[in-house]
């Protein structure tokens, strides 16, 4: 039995009538999951294979078919919806899925159209999980004869696919170890409880809700709610109605909510417009990218309990996390206990290999027992570990200056006339940004706001030269990564696409 069932067990019997989960037109009890994974793992041990695929919306039945999986020793591949029909084809063929569990036939069956013949797939079944009629898929296996199957490491649970700068999906091959060493210190650092009420408001297949939301819940006896993402106020991933989400929360508390930066900007202008919405909040993890000073800052004064956080698929999600009693705004937090953390001279991140899980195929680079994050940072003399950004963002000016862009851009971001910014121009004398601003936005205002901010930074680091533009960075125009970062190099080509006024700053 996994550490997560053995929580459940106990919780089954001393409160086996309280909700566990809750979503749509279900709720599970902790005695009803426990059934309904004990029959799930019957079925899942008479399935031959040794991996399974999800494709599902958020709902009970998604955390019912994860720790049956997890019950029956097979290796679970959650697919994020977000992926594209070529990343899910490219997903399928690297972990060499065979059955897969699924909301959404017709997005599986669509590769078959698409003239790969690795992709023929057919409906073998339904399964009734959580009130949910499930689809099972089946792939043929004359279908994948040709390809190589790749060998899981031993103890592999969950393997979560990261669609990376490149788009080309990178399987993380995470052990149930990893996933309980992160869930369980992550339940004792935020003095989670058995009166949480958790509300999943990213989709369960990214890493971060899954284990600091969904496990975290039912390790400590919570209640964690699962409705859809459409339900929630997603409207594809780069757009999000708060009216909804406001709704949901007004209809019955929420005690905790994992964000990403963005959707916190959202719930700031809730907590303005609907307090009563946000009252009852006793914790909001933000993690995934940076968060502006000015974010926290407005958090902090309206009263709302926000931490935020670092983590990394590799290491499990959570790395280092701002807790209860120990909250340092603009820093990411002290280290889970498991991991052990070192900077080298040139400012790299670099984490004990012990607390790093391998790719799907791939070894982890790892040198003298350390694995490099590619992330730059320092920590204070209290332990506190701030990022300063991607180590191979760094820009070099014409001057031989190394600067990195997420510094300057955090900076862009707290003035209130920039919505979005990134900073550009290596090689060159002057560092530059591409500002996204309201059309009705003055030239005047923006000066204003750039001489604000380059009076906090050293000559070497201030914006020389900007242009405009009124059009958001999104997926969609492929000027954001799906890890909602911008896409330095189609940013690039777009700032010099746009017309060159007089826009240098003296």
């Amino acid at each position: 039995m996994n550490w997560l069932m053995t929580a459940l067990d106990r919780w089954a019997g001393l409160q086996p009538d309280k909700p566990a989960l809750c979503g749509g037109e279900a709720t599970v009890s902790y005695g009803d999951l426990r059934r309904q994974i004990e029959t799930l793992t019957d079925w899942l041990n008479d399935q031959k294979t040794d991996r399974l695929a999800l494709l599902l919306d958020n709902c009970p039945a998604w955390a019912v078919i994860d720790i049956a999986c997890m019950n029956a020793g097979k290796t679970l591949i959650p697919i994020p919806a977000f992926f594209s029909p070529t990343q899910i084809a490219g997903l399928l063929a690297d972990a060499h899925v065979e059955l897969l569990l699924t909301d959404q036939p017709d997005r599986i069956l669509a590769l078959t159209t698409q003239g790969d013949a690795s992709m023929e797939w057919a409906v073998t079944g339904t399964r009734l999980v959580a009130d949910n009629h499930i689809n099972c898929l089946t792939r043929s296996s004359a279908a994948g004869l040709t390809e190589l199957r790749q060998p899981i490491p031993a103890g592999t649970a969950k393997i979560t696919y990261t669609s990376g700068s490149t788009g080309d999906p990178k399987g993380v091959c995470l052990t149930s170890e990893s996933l309980r060493q992160v869930a369980t210190e992550l339940t004792t650092a935020m003095k989670v409880d058995t009166g949480y009420h958790h509300l999943c408001l990213l989709p369960l297949a990214v890493l971060l809700e899954n284990v600091a939301g969904l496990y975290v819940a039912l390790f400590a006896g919570a209640t964690c709610r699962l409705e859809s993402l459409g339900k929630l106020g997603w409207r594809g991933m780069t757009d999000f109605d708060f009216s909804r989400l406001a709704g949901i929360m007004l209809d019955e508390p929420v005690e905790s909510l994992i964000l990403v930066p963005e959707l916190l900007v959202g719930l700031l202008a809730l907590a303005e417009q609907q307090p009563n919405a946000v009252k009852s909040l006793r914790l909001v993890a933000v993690g995934g990218a940076a968060v502006p000073a000015s974010q926290l800052a407005s958090a902090l004064e309206m009263g709302l309990p926000v931490y935020q956080g670092y983590g990394l698929s590799e290491c499990g999600s959570v790395v280092t996390v701002n807790r209860p009693g120990e909250n340092r705004p603009g820093s990411v937090g002290k280290p889970l206990p498991h991991h052990r953390l070192t900077i080298t001279e040139d400012h790299q991140i670099w984490i004990d290999h012990r607390g790093v899980n391998p790719y799907l195929g791939l070894k982890q680079p790892v040198k003298d027992g350390w694995w490099a994050t590619g992330d730059r940072g320092h920590f204070d003399a209290d332990g506190y570990l701030y990022i300063e950004g991607r180590h191979d963002n760094l820009l070099m000016t014409s001057f031989g200056r190394n600067v990195s862009p997420e510094w300057i851009e955090l900076l862009l971001l707290d003035e209130p006339v920039i919505q979005q910014a990134v900073v550009i121009g290596g090689g060159q004398r002057q560092l530059e940004a591409l500002l996204i601003v309201a059309a009705e936005c003055r030239d005047k205002q923006i000066e204003q706001a750039l001489n604000q901010v380059n009076q906090q930074l050293p000559d070497y680091a201030q914006i020389g030269h900007w242009r405009r533009s009124d059009q958001r960075l999104t997926l969609t125009n492929h000027r954001l990564t799906r890890g909602g970062v911008p896409n330095r190099a189609a940013v690039t080509e777009f700032y010099n696409g746009l017309p060159d006024p007089d826009c240098s700053i003296n």
